[in-house]
């Protein structure tokens, strides 16, 4: 009987401990699972304010690129315009030129 009794204390007491035990590491568990869960939010910012800035910076360099290649077609349309065309001076001399081969004078 005195054994019984025995077996009882020590299975309640096991039971209390066991529970307790658990108790302890269900909390260091969620103090552990909140740490963890705390680093990866700030990690998952982190990477979500460089893939902002990457997306700025790719954005940017696009358009720097595209607005570089247009200055650049537009200043060989003008230096191709300022070599093939005629100037004010070479027009008028064409004119005057034209002019006198058509006055009457120069068909005799």
């Amino acid at each position: 009987m005195i054994l019984a009794h025995l077996e009882d204390a020590a299975s309640a007491a096991g039971r209390a401990h066991a529970q307790q035990f658990s108790q302890e590491g269900t909390a260091e568990a969620r103090k552990a699972l909140g740490a963890g869960c705390a680093r990866s939010k700030a990690a998952a910012k982190s990477l979500d304010q460089a893939s902002k800035r990457l997306r700025q910076q790719s954005v940017l360099r696009a358009a720097g690129i595209t607005a570089g290649c247009s200055f650049g077609m537009l200043a060989a349309v003008i230096v191709a315009a300022w070599f093939y065309l005629p100037s004010k001076s070479e027009m008028d001399a064409l004119r005057t030129e034209r002019a006198q081969l058509k006055s009457p004078r120069s068909r005799s």
